[in-house]
This record gives C-alpha cells, sequence and structure tokens, in this order.
C-alpha cells in the first residue's frame, strides 16, 4: 500500500475519462482474479476494550466471505497467495514476539530479547522465503534473519547499530525481488536521521542455519540524505518500482498540525535500472497521505489533504483527494473527491485488481467515537462506492486476496 500527493484539482469529467484508461487496466492482473480485500477491522464501540478482526470483503458485498478474531496489538502479514502467516505482537508485559506458520497450521514462536523489537516480516513472491529483523536497544546490535520456509532452515546476518556504515540504526527488511535473489532493506544514515534503502544481492546464500558476519554487498537505492523521517517504502507487484515519500524541508506546509513531518514529495526508482526521480510535489500547504501501487504495476495511486488554518486552533486536514500517477505518462491523471464531505478523512486505500478498497473517517461529535466506513468502488469509477462496514470502526488494509 502506499501515500502520496500531487496536485488537486476539481476537474472531475475529465478525470472520469482518464481513469477508465489509466486505471481500469489496474486489475486485468495475472492468473489470479485478486479482487478481495483482507482488512483489519477495529470495533471501538466499547469504550473500555477495542476489539479486532480480520475480514475479507468482495467487491459491493458488505458481507464478509471470511471472518477471524485478531489479537488487538498483533501485525498480521501474508504471504502473497495467502498460504503463510506472520504476526507480530506485544503481550501485557510490553514482551514483543512473532509467530509465523501455515494458515491453519501450528506457527513457529520468536520471541524478542527484553528491550528489543522484532521489525516487519516480509515473504518473498514466490512463498518461499520469510525476513525478519530483531534491533537489540541495550546492546545496540540487529539480526537479520532469513528463513526459508518449507525447512524451517534460516541465515543470520548481524552488525551494530554503531559500525559506522550506513546501517548505523539496524536493518529493517521492505520487501524481495521479484526472483526473490535480493532483498530490500532500510537502514539509517551516518547522522542517524536519514532513511536509505539498501538492494542486499542474497545471490550464493545458504540457508544453512549459520549466523554470518554484516550483509552481503549493498546498493543504495536512494543517495543518502536525500529523505529524513518520516519515511515511506512502497513496491509495485512486479518489483519494477520502487515509491518513497519525505518532507520536503524546502516546502513548507503552513499550519501543519500531524504527526511528524509534513510528507509532501514522492519519488520513483527504476530497481532494474537504479534511476530515481521526483514525480509528484504536493501543492503548497499539501500533504501526501496514503499510497498504493495498482494491481498491474501502472499507477501509483495516491490522496492528499490540505491543511486549513483555524482561529485560535491547530490547523486541521481537509478536502481530501484522490489521485493515480501513471508510469507510461509520466503523469497524474486530474483529482478525485470520493468522501461525501470535506471534513472527512481518507484513512486507507488498497486498490486490488479492478476494485479499491478505502475507509473514511467522520469528524468527531463531542466525544463519542468517531464514525469509520469501509467502501468499495470500481477503479473505473472510485466515486460510484458501495459502503460495506460503518459505525464506531477504524481500517487498516492487510492486502488482496484471492476471491
Amino acid at each position: 500500500m502506499l501515500f502520496i500527493h500531487t496536485n488537486r484539482r476539481d476537474v472531475i469529467l475529465l478525470l472520469t475519462a482518464v481513469l477508465v484508461l489509466a486505471l481500469l487496466s489496474v486489475g486485468i492482473a495475472s492468473a489470479q482474479a485478486r479482487d478481495s480485500a483482507v482488512v483489519r477491522v477495529y470495533d471501538l464501540s466499547s469504550p473500555n476494550q477495542s476489539t479486532v478482526f480480520l475480514a475479507t470483503f468482495g467487491p459491493a458485498n458488505p458481507t464478509p466471505l471470511a471472518r477471524t478474531d485478531s489479537d488487538i496489538s498483533a501485525y498480521t502479514h501474508f504471504s502473497p497467495d495467502g498460504s503463510w502467516i506472520a504476526e507480530t505482537y506485544y503481550e501485557a508485559d510490553g514482551s514483543q514476539g512473532l509467530r509465523y506458520g501455515k494458515v491453519g497450521g501450528p506457527l513457529n514462536q520468536v520471541d524478542a530479547p527484553e528491550n528489543a523489537t522484532i521489525l516487519f516480516p516480509e515473504f518473498s513472491l514466490d512463498n518461499r522465503l520469510l525476513a525478519y529483523s530483531i534491533a537489540d536497544w541495550v546492546n545496540v546490535t540487529w539480526q537479520l534473519y532469513l528463513v526459508e520456509l518449507s525447512s524451517g532452515s534460516a541465515v543470520i546476518f548481524e552488525g551494530s547499530m554503531n559500525s559506522g556504515d550506513q546501517l548505523v540504526g539496524g536493518v529493517s527488511p521492505l520487501a524481495w525481488s521479484a526472483d526473490g535473489s535480493k532483498l530490500y532493506v532500510a537502514g539509517v544514515g551516518l547522522d542517524g536521521l536519514a532513511t536509505v534503502a539498501f538492494e542486499v544481492d542474497l545471490s550464493g546464500v545458504k540457508f544453512d542455519g549459520s549466523t554470518a558476519g554484516g550483509l552481503p554487498p549493498q546498493r543504495a537505492l536512494i543517495e543518502p540524505g536525500k529523505i529524513g523521517f518520516p519515511f515511506y517504502f512502497v513496491f509495485s507487484p512486479d518489483r519494477h518500482y520502487m515509491a518513497f515519500t519525505y518532507a520536503d524541508s524546502a516546502r513548507q506546509v503552513e499550519g501543519y498540525a500531524g504527526r511528524g513531518d509534513p510528507i509532501n514529495t514522492l519519488g520513483v526508482v527504476d530497481l532494474q535500472t537504479g534511476e530515481s526521480r521526483v514525480v509528484v510535489e504536493a501543492p503548497a500547504n499539501h500533504t501526501i497521505d496514503h499510497v498504493a501501487w495498482s494491481a498491474d504495476n501502472a499507477a501509483l495511486i495516491y490522496t492528499t489533504s490540505r491543511w486549513e488554518p483555524q482561529l485560535n486552533a491547530p490547523a486541521i486536514a481537509t478536502d481530501p483527494k484522490l489521485y493515480a500517477f501513471v508510469v507510461a505518462t509520466g503523469g497524474s491523471v486530474e483529482p478525485l473527491t470520493i468522501t461525501d464531505s470535506p471534513a472527512e478523512v481518507i484513512t486507507m486505500i488498497l486498490p486490488c485488481a479492478s476494485t479499491i478498497y478505502f475507509a473514511v473517517e467522520q469528524p468527531s461529535q463531542n466525544d463519542a467515537p468517531r464514525v469509520g466506513t469501509l467502501y468499495s468502488a470500481p477503479l473505473s469509477d472510485p466515486r460510484t462506492k458501495t459502503a460495506l462496514l460503518t459505525g464506531a470502526y477504524a481500517f487498516s488494509g492487510v492486502g488482496c486476496g484471492v476471491q
């Protein structure tokens, strides 16, 4: 899922025509009809205890195709074919763990050392490998685990966060290459502020349970120091491109009152050639909110918000818009308004084969829980949406499934 930002204009008629051409093809993807969505649903109706469940929705169908209760502290990730699951979670005492294995079967358990964090489990596209890392904040070390799922064998790379190289802050897995021979990871630059993405060459790595030293040869995907916190990297399904967002401090967002620095720039790296370019610069006083690749790798779909100053109060995000940056043309289509009110906030987007799933949150009324609604809509015209679930809910997209 991607988050980006671009110019906002309201030429709706033109947008409809362009979206039909640019986005309808999004879903005509590969051999499987991946047009259902797995969504993590937070039920906020109880004032004392929130509950969480995973639900699979099909296009324009409010009845879930499947529903499973989930741990409220868990981050859930499925392999591309849906046969493997990995979850990081927190215990009541604050300790963290990872469990992974075949869906419906016994799960392997990994307990993080005290004062350590397990980061970003990522499955390879061929459903064969799992990567995760552990950052030990006491010993100031990191370990990267690569697991061959069929055998359970692994290889472990390790290093120091103070090693003097580009990985001062440890290693966070981001994605695997299409053939599984490379792993894309994020590290922190020498100044401790700049985030750097690397391609790690794993050719020749043997899954024999051994512990190696530092990482194999790496290639920086973004010029060190190019982007700072917060960072966000999104890979196209075919792993040809990597999109990245960052806060360009040279272009201030007046009145911004969100978390962290205001993300206002979107770039794309061609992973085959290494070419990196900025493709979207948000208009003045706008931020890029959510970004996701289309299923056919043809477009980056993203949303933006305008920050509006308030009298004697922090500015608020308003007037969200939906865009698509089309790779073939190198430009963004005109924006769509997919909310019912400028005061609503888009909190999630998940484009699948020919359907986009998105969540909208209404402004809070007094101290009542905010009302969230999950929608599905054809990518050919996201304005023709169908409400799937509404109430005191919050949503996050897990991934597209096979319907």
